[in-house]
């Protein structure tokens, strides 16, 4: 039986074949508010504008999305400048390091 008809037969690839799920942190600025959990998302070279689970739309920077947060939810009181939220960066870029104990 090849994998093809094994995989058909299981409904799934087996999980020695198959490719395991990784779970991707994007880097993203993020602040509470009254209103709801606001962030600012680095998707691939734009940034999406977030309201807790819902987009509120892409933009070509940073800055940008912040701008225009501020001035779509005026009264949630959002920071002025990106160094007052929180920043969260993404995975890094040079691959994942295995620690290796030296006892």
């Amino acid at each position: 039986m090849d994998i093809t008809a094994l995989s058909r037969a299981l409904g799934k690839l087996p999980s020695i074949i198959a490719p395991p799920e990784v779970d991707t942190v994007l880097a993203q600025y993020v602040i509470p508010s009254k209103v709801g959990l606001f962030r600012i998302i680095r998707h691939g070279h734009r940034w999406r504008s977030l309201l807790d689970e819902r987009e509120l739309g892409r933009h070509t920077a940073a800055s940008a999305a912040l701008t225009f947060l501020r001035d779509t939810w005026p009264r949630a009181r959002l920071p002025m400048t990106l160094d007052r939220w929180r920043y969260l960066p993404g995975p890094m870029q040079t691959g994942l390091t295995a620690h290796v104990s030296m006892t």
